[in-house]
């Protein structure tokens, strides 16, 4: 998996939390985002945040798709993020991508 790879995933997860109104944003009583922006509209420096965040999840979990099995998979995703979590759905399609490119 690459970083832009993953940087373009995890932005997207994002979405369903902009149109629920469920950001730090938000929860902070700040006005949030009236539009879930794509890729392609967000600023460079937003675009170097996710990918910031995915090398972290990259280096974190070693992630090599050769190297874990689906069940390991799972696993990681569990424990790092509970089922009753919008980041619970982030891994979970992170890691069917992985899955996709493995087998």
């Amino acid at each position: 998996m690459e970083v832009e790879d993953l940087a373009k995933v995890l932005h997207e997860s994002g979405r369903e939390a902009v149109e629920k109104k469920m950001t730090v944003v938000a929860s902070l009583g700040l006005q949030t985002p009236t539009k879930f922006l794509e890729w392609d509209e967000i600023t460079e420096e937003a675009k170097e945040g996710r990918r910031i965040q995915a090398r972290y999840l990259l280096k974190k979990y070693n992630i090599d798709t050769k190297q874990f099995t689906v069940s390991e998979l799972i696993d990681i995703k569990m424990e790092y993020y509970g089922y009753n979590s919008i980041e619970f759905s982030v891994i979970t399609d992170f890691i069917d991508k992985l899955i996709e490119e493995t087998f």
